[in-house]
């Protein structure tokens, strides 16, 4: 049998070394809006309910959670609420909170492992809720759980997204990704004595990524692999999604690969309730800087875990995958894919227009899943036309509800929930 959780540990507001055990001092730099860690003013409400008193760890969900047991988090019987104007940003290798103020905060939780996953750094709050007019951007190595006793309600942004070569939170974890999911890099292709660079491929999580496009004119060219489509439906274990290949690069020209999403569980005991929105967008690929090199592919969409008693989206759930980079032909810039859209399921585009390189494929999303590949440029009798990186494929969306699963009138999930 367990025991009852020690509340008066997390009610005193000590802070949580991550390398396991409790450490002195809960915030970092100050607390939320320049004040202590836990008063009126900041974002973590000090109180105690009643309710809360003498639960057994077993007790304190209705239900068991995937991927970890409710015993082996740290309970904080408090309300996390982030309703600053303005964009909060979580990392979860520091556990530590910043506001829109600039003022820091480390969250208590815990690290769990997991196999051929990111470890997860996961936090239990009585209850949570996202201002309409906030964001919350999730960073770092780890993938991020928020649980609560009570009700979780998202009305503003949040996310695990990728933006451009930034990874979301737990994206690209190299034992997920491996084995096919990260798309390939573009290589050098040659016609006599001149050469260019093929695009990079997509990255591939809820489906593939689009291939590279093969240098204009380029002798035996071919194109560049995609990622491919892996992991879990149910995203046991969480994860996230794999970034594209970087585009070939003749006199280091070749446009960066784009991120890939994040990896975010969201566990509710009570009502869960998105009306704003929550993404883990893939990154889209870049252009590049000089002549002939190959655009870079897009990374894929991350992946989206929700869980609760009762499930209620009235906004958008989104791991849109993001575009791929232009290919480049002259000296100068060409165009960057872009990232997969937030909240709607259109398709990012991929870069174009900004040189005669191949254009970029657009990323995967609820109007098509896979990322498309790039297309090729137009060589000249001076330079070679780089290809065009691969879109990335579409994340995962998985929604677990107990009770009542509620989708409104406006609601959008790209790709489709499975």
């Amino acid at each position: 049998m367990r025991l009852p959780l020690l509340l008066a540990l997390a009610a005193a507001g000590c802070g949580f070394d991550k390398g396991g055990g409790t450490g002195g001092g809960g915030s970092d730099g100050g607390g939320i809006d320049g004040a202590s860690a836990i008063d009126a003013a900041s974002a973590i409400d000090s109180g105690i309910a009643d309710s809360d008193s003498g639960v057994a760890c077993d007790d304190l969900l209705p239900f068991a959670p995937s991927n970890f047991a409710v015993c082996d988090l740290m309970y904080v019987p408090k309300d996390l609420t982030l309703d600053v104007p303005g964009g909060y940003l979580l990392d979860t290798d520091t556990g530590v909170l910043t506001n829109p103020g600039g003022g820091r905060q480390t969250l208590m939780g815990v690290d769990i492992d997991q196999t051929d996953a990111p470890t997860i750094f996961a936090v239990f709050y009585r209850s949570f809720n996202l201002g309409s007019l906030s964001t919350l951007n999730v960073h770092g190595a780890r993938a991020f759980a928020l649980v609560t006793r009570q009700d979780l309600v998202v009305d503003g942004a949040m996310g695990v997204w990728a933006s451009w070569v930034t990874d979301g939170a737990g994206g690209d974890n190299t034992a997920a990704c491996l084995p096919g999911g990260r798309g390939k890099p573009g290589v050098l292709q040659s016609m006599g004595a001149m050469s260019g660079g093929s695009g990079g491929g997509g990255g591939g999580f809820g489906a593939d990524g689009g291939r590279g496009a093969v240098v204009d004119g380029a002798t035996g060219a071919v194109r560049t692999r995609a990622g491919l489509a892996n992991g879990e439906v149910t995203l046991v274990p969480l994860r996230g999604g794999c970034r594209g290949g970087a585009g070939g690069d003749p006199a280091s020209n070749g446009g960066p690969a784009g991120g890939a999403g994040g990896a975010l569980q969201m566990v509710a005991g009570g009502e869960l309730h998105v009306s704003g929105y929550v993404t883990a967008r893939g990154g889209g690929g870049q252009g590049v800087l000089g002549p002939s090199g190959g655009g870079g592919g897009g990374g894929s969409g991350g992946g989206l875990l929700l869980e609760a008693s009762t499930l209620t989206i009235d906004g958008q759930l989104t791991a849109n995958g993001g575009g791929g980079g232009e290919g480049g032909r002259a000296a100068g810039d060409s165009d960057f894919g872009s990232n997969g859209h937030d909240w709607d399921g259109v398709q990012a585009s991929g870069g174009a227009g900004g040189s005669f390189g191949g254009d970029g494929g657009p990323g995967g999303a609820l109007a098509g899943a896979d990322g498309e590949d790039g297309l090729v440029g137009e060589s000249d009798a001076s330079n070679l036309a780089g290809g065009g990186g691969g879109g990335g494929g579409v994340g995962r969306i998985h929604l677990r509800a107990i009770g009542t699963l509620t989708m409104g009138p406006a609601s959008l999930v790209s790709p489709a929930a499975q």
